[in-house]
């Protein structure tokens, strides 16, 4: 059977959406599982240079 349904272009963005969101949730929450791990291994001070260079990298692309 085939489906002969015109999709508005609302409706192909919130089902495409909906689909991007579904396949992305399980390696995002992978990512963020595996992320904790190892902050919680690495020493301090090495934790602390790592943000500091995400900051700065979040600021000069916001800058561009």
């Amino acid at each position: 059977m085939e489906n002969k349904k015109k999709f508005t272009e609302q409706e192909v963005y919130e089902i495409s959406l909906d689909a991007f969101k579904q396949v992305h949730k399980v390696s995002y929450f992978l990512l963020h599982r595996a992320l904790k791990r190892v902050l919680k291994r690495l020493p301090e001070d090495c934790v602390i240079y790592l943000l500091m260079q995400e900051m700065s990298v979040n600021h000069k692309t916001k800058n561009v």
